[in-house]
């Protein structure tokens, strides 16, 4: 039996794309179905399918959510202050956005600077409250980091480095542990759409 034109779509996009071996074995095993894949897959599998297909504004969006969901975990105000200037960057890429977004790098780095130290002086190990913020800290600058325009292996990196600081930071939070994988849902749900008009016309050529 043929397979789909989907599957032969998602096979030759693959190796257009020059996929890494790992995701290249596991959408084989999967008999390159688009759909199967973007549902079972890693997270890393999905993101790096997502920059594929340069979803870049996607990606910047999930971390954006992300973060969201965590940040009250933090008590830095400065955290909330990045997020709406990362938000107002997404939603409306200016060069006026674009610099505000640009200077709330900073208080990224010294919010996170200042969770570091927090975590440093209680001794690492001993304080989870320290632990979570340097966590949300980091959630929160990756989330800044993959708005600002970076591309291919880098928005794959902050999004991921995003995605386990965000969950690192509420594991002991059901309720908002089953946020993060709703928000994940979505993504996944996002990527599978665009891969599919990708596929089609790649099988109507």
């Amino acid at each position: 039996m043929a397979r789909p034109k989907l599957n032969i779509a998602l096979k030759a996009w693959m190796r257009q794309k020059y996929a890494f071996r790992a995701r290249f074995t596991f959408s084989a095993l999967h008999n390159f179905d688009p759909q199967k894949v973007v549902a079972e897959c890693s997270i890393e599998h999905l993101i790096s399918t997502a920059v594929d297909l340069e979803l870049y504004t996607e990606c910047a969006q999930f971390t954006l959510d992300l973060a969201k969901v965590v940040v009250h975990l933090n008590p830095d105000p400065r955290l909330r202050t990045i997020l709406e200037a990362t938000q107002y960057y997404i939603d409306d890429p200016t060069d006026e956005n674009k610099e505000a977004a640009v200077a709330a790098e900073k208080w990224a780095r010294a919010a996170k600077a200042v969770a570091v130290e927090a975590w440093d002086a209680a001794g690492w190990d001993e304080e989870e409250e320290t632990k979570t913020a340097v966590r949300v800290a980091k959630a929160v600058a990756n989330a800044l980091a993959a708005a600002l325009g970076r591309r291919g292996l880098d928005v794959v990196g902050d999004t991921m480095d995003a995605y386990e600081a965000a969950h690192l930071a509420a594991y002991d939070e059901p309720k908002l542990v089953h946020e993060l994988y709703a928000l994940e849902t979505r993504f996944r749900e996002n990527v599978y759409k665009s891969l599919i008009v990708e596929l089609e016309k790649i099988s109507e050529k």
